[in-house]
């Protein structure tokens, strides 16, 4: 947002607005701030579109990387922008690493069909070591004052991650999604680092998560479910009686029953809605105890109903604009959360950071030859 935005209140098509409110600075904490716009980022956008589709897809390697650079680097804390140091060509080649990998595979399965009773295992087996390949490199590309983050994810951790916690959910019927809402956002956390100093999420209550699942989720189930029922019941009622011959859209609209299709809508937009306010809401949570080691800690100021709002009038800015507007949009959202995020750091900062600095001056040129391409960036 420009001073002008903030001042006057003026702002650009689809962005929203930043209220003082939202730039205070209470006691020691000190808001977040995003300077990018959706002017400038449409034109970046439009270009990697054009060059993606002139490129049959090659150069979406390097659009990632013009994305990642422009909303990093516009992202401040403390007055300073992130740096998002990767490359193109990095990106690219771990995507032909695992497109050769895959296609490998499905020769071989053409000719060898019992060869993938041993290759899917494998690969499953692999998948924790690919996602902690693809995380530690996407944390030692970004920077902030000139420190790497860092990423210290675990086999162990990455296997629970995507095999075992989402099975627990799905047996549980869904109760234990809140418990793992929360594995999932400690995993995230404590495993990454800016420099030494490691950020930490323990005092994340598994209670305040099934809290916030109840408001939100449970709320957006019950509700959803009980109207896309009722729907549904109403649709088999008109196919016993003969006035619906096809059980769709196209059958109900046909039978004059337009009111049973806007019933289904509003049903999974409700359940929609549901998961969009239990996602930002753990945000929410998350933030308010993060902490980096000893050097900072977060809150959030985010209003719940607010991002609810954001997210529902960018869906329908985004189809009626037929998705014109997504720069302008991805700016509006972005900046919401960034605006509305606080830290407060040590008076030990500045020394820390210097002593970061020294210790990575050297130690990072030698990381970045010893891991030149993202494993991860085709998955």
């Amino acid at each position: 947002m420009t001073d002008l935005g903030l001042t006057t209140g003026i702002h650009e098509p689809g962005e929203e607005a930043v209220t003082p409110s939202m730039k205070r600075e209470t006691g020691d904490f000190k808001s977040l701030e995003f300077t990018g716009t959706g002017r400038e980022y449409f034109g970046i956008w439009l270009g990697n579109i054009f060059l993606s589709i002139i490129t049959l897809g090659i150069y979406s390697a390097w659009a990632k990387v013009r994305n990642k650079q422009y909303f990093y680097g516009h992202t401040r804390v403390l007055g300073d922008g992130f740096g998002y140091h990767a490359t193109g060509m990095q990106i690219f080649k771990g995507r032909l690493i695992i497109f050769a990998v895959l296609g490998a595979i499905f020769l071989l399965s053409s000719f060898l069909p019992l060869l993938l009773i041993v290759l899917v295992p494998v690969l499953l087996g692999l998948y924790p070591v690919i996602l902690n390949r693809s995380m530690a490199f996407d944390a030692r590309v970004t920077s902030w004052r000139t420190i790497r983050f860092g990423w210290h994810g675990t086999y162990f951790e990455a296997f629970c991650l995507l095999y075992l916690y989402p099975v627990a959910a799905y047996f549980s019927f869904g109760l234990a999604l809140p418990w793992v809402s929360g594995k999932v956002a400690r995993y995230l956390a404590r495993n990454r680092s800016l420099g030494q100093y490691r950020f930490d999420l323990e005092a994340l209550k598994t209670s305040a998560i099934y809290r916030a699942a109840l408001s939100t989720l449970g709320l957006g189930v019950v509700t959803g479910v009980a109207i896309v029922s009722y729907a549904y019941v109403e649709l088999f009622s008109l196919i016993r009686s003969g006035q619906v011959d096809t059980p769709d859209i196209f059958g109900l609209i046909d039978a004059g029953r337009t009111d049973l299709v806007l019933i289904q809508y509003l049903g999974f937009g409700l359940l929609f809605l549901g998961f969009v306010a239990y996602q930002y809401q753990l945000r929410k949570l998350a933030l308010n105890v993060l902490t980096l080691d000893r050097v900072a800690s977060f809150r959030s100021e985010q209003g719940n109903l607010k991002v609810v709002g954001i997210v529902l009038s960018n869906v329908v800015l985004f189809v009626l604009t037929l998705g014109l507007a997504t720069p302008w949009l991805a700016v509006r959202l972005h900046r919401y959360l960034t605006d509305t995020t606080a830290i407060s750091v040590s008076d030990d900062l500045p020394t820390l950071i210097a002593q970061e600095q020294q210790a990575q001056s050297a130690a990072s040129a030698e990381f970045m030859d010893m891991n030149d391409f993202d494993i991860g960036a085709g998955l």
